[in-house]
């Protein structure tokens, strides 16, 4: 489902393949297309900064789960769980403690087929606030990340 949160694109109410808000669903390598159909995407860089930069970030649970609940400036909000990072040998590394959303940029420069660095927001439980959700690009190879699809406004 759509939530329009009050930033420039409409946010999932929950990551590709999880039933749920609160659900991690599935682990993607970068460069992932949404399987959902329709004009739903991966969010660019920039629409990752300004949900970082625009909400307020609030470290909670969710049935259970540890997370953020990112609040718009219109007041309503999403829940993005710390579903942790996926190994190419299938360990799962630290649910609960980071999460990782990814986008579908790559910083200039980067020409790489199967390898290299893709912007994605960080999350952590850390209680450092400068820590706890930002923007990075570095992604290590085999390392999967949930990914939170967006849908451009009309």
């Amino acid at each position: 489902m759509a939530v329009d949160i009050g930033l420039s694109v409409f946010w999932a109410d929950r990551n590709v393949g999880a039933d749920a808000p609160e659900a991690y669903g599935d682990y993607v390598l970068f460069g992932a297309e949404v399987p959902w159909g329709g004009a739903w995407r991966t969010p660019t860089r920039k629409e990752i900064e300004e949900l970082v930069q625009r909400c307020t970030w609030e470290l909670t649970a969710c049935n259970g789960v540890d997370g953020y609940k990112v609040t718009g400036p219109n007041g309503i909000s999403i829940f993005l769980p710390l579903g942790g990072l996926l190994w190419d040998d299938g360990t799962l590394d630290r649910p609960g403690t980071i999460g990782a959303i990814l986008s579908s940029e790559r910083p200039p420069g980067q020409y790489y087929i199967d390898v290299g660095d893709f912007f994605h927001l960080q999350m952590t439980c850390s209680t450092s606030e400068e820590y706890r959700h930002y923007v990075r690009y570095m992604v290590i190879a085999g390392e999967k990340m949930n990914l939170r699809p967006v849908l451009p406004k009309p």
